[in-house]
């Protein structure tokens, strides 16, 4: 279960740079909680959202690469990768043709912890063809894994 905190708001965001709690514009003092919960109600939600375009990109990937096997009978069996530290791969393709990975993005800015599951599956497995999935625009090799746009990936 994730955990959430309640964060101290600073001294300017409280109404007043007195550090008292501001009114409501109606005499009525507006209490500090109600604020610190409608930030976490707006962090929540956009970290739901966030997660769910996760998942229905990864969903949508699924079924793409499901539909290419089957179609193309080119016989792979379907797996996702995952260490005991808890690095990850999506989807790992196995089969006669050889080994093929893909970890899927929500975001069009990638950063260098986005790479960490396809380098380290390529460790372990080096003849293994790597792909990172992202909704940008740009096409780039970044050590041994080819980034594509999803709009390529996906035709």
């Amino acid at each position: 279960m994730a955990k959430y905190y309640f964060k101290q708001l600073p001294e300017t965001e409280r109404g007043n740079d007195s550090g008292r709690a501001s009114h409501d514009g109606q005499g009525r003092r507006a209490p500090r909680l109600i604020r610190q919960l409608v930030e976490l109600a707006s962090h929540r939600r956009a970290t739901v959202e966030r997660d769910a375009r996760g998942v229905a990109l990864e969903t949508l990937v699924l079924q793409h690469l499901r539909a290419v096997n089957d179609y193309g009978t080119l016989g792979y069996s379907l797996h996702y990768w995952r260490t005991a530290v808890g690095e990850e791969v999506d989807f790992v393709l196995y089969g006669e043709r050889g080994m093929h990975a893909f970890e899927v993005k929500s975001s069009a800015r990638l950063r260098q912890e986005d790479f960490r599951g396809l380098h380290r599956l390529r460790e372990d497995y080096p003849a293994a063809r790597a792909y990172l999935l992202y909704p940008g625009t740009r096409r780039w090799h970044e050590r041994g894994v080819e980034v594509l746009p999803l709009n390529e990936a996906l035709p």
